[in-house]
Order: structure tokens, then C-alpha cells, then sequence
């Protein structure tokens, strides 16, 4: 990248908050190393590029497309598919990502359908509708000069995200939260702070975790290497549990179908923000909460249980996470922290982790703000 371009990069808040939403994979160990605003020629064209695993990622941001849509002609005009191709043909471990607020209909249908297609053929023959055969994927393979066999290749590595601006911030405050103590909103701009400080340097997962360490602007969560948190989670659901009665007679305990439907409705990624356990007095209420808290530890999921009539001066989350487990922060955040490597909205037994601490599982309705796109209540009756 051309020094002069720097300032205007740095300036640039839709690029910077991309920057550090990469930025934190790196912190947490997801990836490798990150270089930023890179003076070398392969760097022309890019932000940043990324390690991780065995590839090279190199990332290119543009808030908004002229016409709302980034469509091939305008990619190519600014400079954006000249870029993809002097990276692709060079590594055959690079992978090139276009980030912007605005779609790039033709190009994310392509690079979409190539990750799917299994042959060249397939693609072609299969994946491609007849317009895309005939005029959108000719015209991306003659902007690069190869043949449809080579672009197919290339646009396997190519991949376009559509991340609108505020759907960034809230990345960037949840990651705060999860990997800083106290870190919420004030993550973004330390970060960006400090990776201006630090243009055209490889910075590591050490690396960084070091100048954190030197500079003290941000306290990293060593949930790793804290196993108290864990102890302290299942320390509290014991105590949950020990506000009921001996469960139970003669040493056998009655299993009950609606603790699979509790379990069900917990692992589902979109379920409901409140499930009440209905029933009359003795109908088994506490037995089906007790067996579903067997079932979470039995599936190493995260998870914790309490009594909210025993916390109703907690007047926010983080007053509540004080009180339960000594951590002046949401018990979301908290179970999310032990199990810093599974990523959000694509595996299950992160879902349930949420679940377990932000929906309720109780006999009594108790007033939630739900997530507009999800039901309320879903009900489970013991009658």
C-alpha cells in the first residue's frame, strides 16, 4: 500500500471497524497474525491481511457502492478484481474478502455457487443459471484474462461479506465484552488506537496480547487460565438445586418426556426468548428442570441456574453477575468466556450456552425483552 494512502485509512471508520473485528481472532487465537496498512507492492489494493490456519487472508473494505450495488463492472473499475487476481495467481493459499454495507449481487452469487461445487463441471453445468453461464461468468473471467477453468478456481478462494455498519458495532461491543474486562464499547476505538500506533508491523496473538499487557488501556480475560469460573458456575446451579426438596423414592427418579422438549427447545439456534414450565403443585416442574441440568452437564454444555425471587435487587446484568459469580459483568458473557473458541450464531452449543443464561426456565412468567424475529414464550404443561 502506497504510504500516502495511510491517513485516509485510518480515518476511515467502516474500514477501521472491520479492522478490529478481524483484529480480535487474532487476540482470542482464532488466527495467527494480522499486518495492517502493509508498503509492500502485495499489499496494493488491501487493508490488512490476515493469517490463518494455512492461508493467507487479504481483505479489502468500501462502506457503500456508488449505485447500491457493487456490481462486476464497478469492481473491476476500481481496481478491486485486478487486486483479487495478483493475489490469487501468486498464492495459491491466499483468499481475497470484499467487506462492504452494500451488496455485490453478481459477484457473492458466483464465489457463493463455486464453494458449493464440488467440479468445474458442476459448476457450470449444475450451479450456474443460464444468464450466469452466458454473460455474468464470461464477463468476471474475461476482466481477469484466464479461463473459466482458472476463475472457477479463483473464485473458490474469493469470498464477499455483507456486514451493514451497525451490525459491526454490536460485533465489536459483544467481542469487547467477551474478551476485556469492561471492555463493551470502549474496545473499538483503544484497538484502533493502538493498531495506528502500529501500521506495517505482523502482529501476533502474543505479540499484541504483549503491547495490551505494556499499555494497560484493556484487560484481557484469561479464561483459559482461570478455573475457577467454571467451578463457580456449577458451585451456583448446585445451589440452585439445593433449594428443592430430596428428589425422587426408593433411589429412582421418574423420567419425564418434557425434559427432552426443555433440552430441544434450549439447543434450538432461534428459539423462543422465555420457556415456562407449566403445571399444577407436584406435578414433577422441578423434577423436569433438575433432569435438564443433568441432561447440559452430560452434554458439557454451559449452562447456569437460579432462583430469580432470590436476586430481584439486581436491578441490571452486570449487578446479577456480581451477585451469582463474582464478575461484574452479564453471566452470558461469563459462559460464553468459557469456551472462548466457539463462534457465535453457528454452533449449537453456543446457542444453548446463551440460552441457558438469558432465557428463563420456571414455573412463573417474568418480563423479558424479546428479540423482535423470535417468539416470546414457548409453553411445556405437566398437566
Amino acid at each position: 500500500m502506497i504510504i500516502g494512502g495511510i491517513p485516509d485509512k485510518l480515518g476511515n471508520r467502516y474500514e477501521a471497524k472491520w479492522l478490529v473485528r478481524c483484529l480480535m481472532d487474532v487476540i482470542a487465537g482464532k488466527a495467527n497474525w494480522l499486518k495492517f496498512e502493509g508498503i509492500d507492492t502485495e499489499y496494493q489494493g488491501f487493508e490488512f491481511a490476515l493469517s490463518r490456519g494455512d492461508s493467507t487472508e487479504w481483505h479489502q473494505t468500501k462502506i457503500n457502492a456508488p449505485s447500491g450495488n457493487w456490481t462486476l463492472n464497478v469492481l473491476n473499475r476500481e481496481g478491486i478484481l485486478k487486486a483479487f487476481s495478483e493475489r490469487l495467481s501468486v498464492d495459491h493459499n491466499a483468499h481475497c474478502f470484499f467487506v462492504s454495507q452494500d451488496g455485490a449481487k453478481d459477484f457473492r452469487t458466483l464465489t457463493d455457487k463455486a464453494h458449493l461445487a464440488e467440479s468445474f463441471s458442476q459448476f457450470i453445468d449444475d450451479a450456474l443459471a443460464k444468464e450466469e453461464r452466458d454473460e455474468t461468468f464470461p464477463k468476471l473471467y474475461g476482466f481477469w484474462c484466464q479461463t473459466p477453468e482458472i476463475a472457477f478456481e479463483w473464485l473458490k478462494r474469493c469470498h464477499v461479506e455483507v456486514m451493514p455498519d451497525r451490525q459491526l458495532d454490536a460485533i465489536n461491543e459483544s467481542y469487547g465484552d467477551l474478551y476485556f474486562q469492561q471492555g463493551g464499547k470502549s474496545a473499538f476505538p483503544l484497538l484502533r488506537d493502538i493498531l495506528e500506533k502500529n501500521f506495517n508491523k505482523q502482529l501476533s496473538t502474543e505479540t499484541f496480547r504483549e503491547i495490551l499487557k505494556q499499555q494497560s488501556v484493556l484487560i484481557f480475560k484469561e479464561w483459559a487460565f482461570d478455573p475457577t469460573i467454571r467451578q463457580r458456575l456449577h458451585e451456583e446451579t448446585d445451589a440452585y438445586l439445593g433449594t428443592y426438596s430430596p428428589f425422587g423414592a426408593g433411589n429412582e427418579i421418574i423420567t419425564r418426556p418434557q425434559t427432552q422438549s426443555l433440552i430441544d427447545e434450549l439447543l434450538t439456534d432461534n428459539g423462543p426468548e422465555l420457556i415456562l414450565l407449566a403445571g399444577v403443585a407436584g406435578s414433577g416442574k422441578s423434577g423436569v428442570v433438575r433432569a435438564a441440568i443433568e441432561d447440559l452437564r452430560r452434554l458439557n454444555i454451559p449452562h447456569l441456574a437460579f432462583r430469580v425471587d432470590h436476586h430481584l435487587q439486581c436491578v441490571s446484568r452486570e449487578a446479577l453477575g456480581k451477585k451469582l459469580i463474582g464478575r461484574e459483568e452479564s453471566p452470558v458473557t461469563t459462559l460464553k468466556g468459557t469456551f472462548p473458541l466457539i463462534e457465535p450464531a453457528t454452533n449449537s452449543r453456543f446457542s444453548c450456552c446463551t440460552a441457558c443464561a438469558s432465557r428463563m426456565v420456571s414455573a412463573t412468567a417474568s418480563p423479558l425483552r424479546p428479540r423482535p424475529e423470535r417468539p416470546i414464550c414457548s409453553t411445556k404443561s405437566l398437566a
